[in-house]
């Protein structure tokens, strides 16, 4: 799946320096052939008191511009550009000047992290941009290719063997795919692969008018395509199909492999790619329905929340203060805020803006907050548990709860990493694969916790992100300490 570029500002966080990008207007030594980059030796590691649960870190970087004071961490938030690989084993960094990956330092003239990626299977990592020599580069796996142009955004293929990027010329940006370069648009707002790695698409704006360009065949002008989080072109898993959102002459469609839908405003791939839901209004009585295989829903109104089960032989939405799974509708009370299907697609649990929480059709939780009911909600991969994060109006408005398998928990400042990296940010509790153990970190002004079940233990060490499991005990997870990036490794005791 691609992965998000957006860089999300790093939130109750610890500092860093100003970072600043050289912006060099010209690049020598195209058609240059591919070679290695220099490196610069790995950093030396501050030694770091031992902690709890057998506690290991390994050093995976050290940017110069990144530095903890905690007394500045509530009272002064920064930006700082950190990317965290898929398995949560690697880290890449920039300050605009450099780049930091697996513990080895690039000098560079400008980098931005929009042109730094890693694969889905998080061994292959890519950048772009100015190398010393004024060189426009891009640079996979360490081997450096000419660009044709300064690079402004980069992406790699699934698989890991090819990438994208987008370079500039005379103010035009110019995608360039499979080193094909396409034509010259005002922007190109998205470029992403199939999970096949075998096609490619992008978004560009040409005037005042957008475009999709798919497997090099160019749609027609629209007045707008959806790009953001929430909805944003996509392929379906199997590589087949490809639809995204767009308005024009003022209506919206959907279009799917390239045919047009009027009066539809959202879609879904199923897991297995074969199925396909759409978001449609009846233009005549505007209320709202699902079209779900090409068979329309009944006119419920404010559909949303749309989701297949993870075998996708099953399909529920939100529909006004309804849930309706495989089109039975279930009132719930409010306005339902998600829905999540267990691993083995048999149960189904949701929260309404009413503060409920429904698991198996039963509410188990009715004190929540109601606008954001819960924070997140995982089952364990035996699907017979379930835990989440949730605010409660019985508490303090000034805390997190995590609740496990309807039981309420400890209240604590904030449940999750203690700051926001880029891509890295999950807030689900993590399930051993096992089911036996929940496993989550929590962050304060005066501590920091990682919580094994209802156990906590003191960390020494500011976590990047949650919890990853390697074993039914084993876990790891992103730390940070001074201004050093750790791959921290924890075992649950026996």
């Amino acid at each position: 799946m691609e992965m998000m570029r957006k860089v999300v500002a790093l939130a109750l966080l610890m500092i860093a320096a100003a970072m600043i990008v050289v912006i060099v207007p010209s690049c020598a030594g195209k058609g240059a052939p591919p070679k290695p980059v220099e490196e610069q030796p790995a950093p030396q590691p501050i030694p770091i008191p031992e902690g709890p649960l057998g506690m290991k870190v390994t050093l995976l970087g050290k940017p110069e511009q990144i530095t903890e004071e905690p007394q500045k961490i509530f009272t002064e938030p920064k930006k700082l550009d950190i990317l965290i690989s898929p398995d949560t084993k690697r880290v890449a960094t920039s300050d605009g000047s450099s780049v930091l990956v697996d513990g080895k330092t690039t000098k560079m003239l400008a980098v931005k992290i929009d042109s730094m990626a890693f694969s889905d299977d998080s061994k292959h990592f890519l950048y772009a941009g100015t190398a010393v020599g004024s060189r426009c580069v891009v640079v996979l796996n360490g081997v450096e290719t000419a660009a044709k142009g300064l690079v402004l955004k980069a992406v790699i293929s699934p698989d890991g063997r090819k990438f994208a990027y987008v370079y500039d010329e005379n103010g035009k940006q110019v995608p360039v795919v499979d080193g094909a370069a396409g034509k010259g648009y005002v922007a190109v707002t998205w470029l992403g692969f199939s999970s096949d790695s075998k096609r490619c698409a992008y978004v560009a704006k040409s005037g005042e008018k957008k475009v999709v360009v798919v497997d090099g065949k160019e749609s027609r002008e629209y007045d707008d395509v959806a790009t953001g989080p929430a909805m944003h072109p996509m392929f379906g898993a199997d590589s087949k199909h490809f639809g995204y959102v767009a308005k024009a002459d003022g209506k919206s469609y959907v279009v799917l492999d390239g045919e047009e839908q009027a009066d539809r405003f959202g879609l879904v791939f199923s897991p297995d790619g074969k199925r396909v839901a759409l978001l449609a209004t009846n233009p005549q009585t505007k209320k709202s329905f699902i079209i779900v295989d090409g068979a329309p829903s009944n006119e419920l109104g404010g559909v949303g929340c749309p989701v297949f089960s993870p075998d996708s032989k099953h399909f529920a939405y939100a529909a006004g203060e309804a849930v309706v799974l495989d089109e039975k509708a279930t009132l719930a009370g409010g306005a339902v805020k998600s829905i999540t299907f267990s691993p083995d697609s048999q149960r189904v649990a949701y929260a309404t803006s009413a503060g409920k929480l429904f698991v198996d059709g039963k509410e188990v939780l009715s004190d929540m907050v109601k606008e954001t009911p819960v924070v997140s909600l995982a089952f364990s991969p035996d699907s017979k548990r379930y835990a989440c994060f949730t605010y409660l109006l019985s508490k303090s408005s000034m805390g997190n709860h995590m609740v496990i398998d309807g039981k309420v928990g400890k209240q604590y400042w904030r449940v999750g990493p203690a700051v926001d990296c880029l891509n890295s940010y999950k807030a689900a509790p993590v399930f051993s694969p096992d089911s036996a153990h929940v496993v989550y970190t929590t962050f304060s002004p005066q501590e920091t916790l990682i919580v094994v079940d209802t156990t906590e233990y003191s960390l020494n060490i500011t976590p990047l992100s949650m919890p990853v499991f390697d074993s039914p005990r084993k876990f790891h997870f992103i730390g940070l300490k001074f201004n050093e990036i750790y791959l921290v490794e924890m075992e649950i005791p026996e």
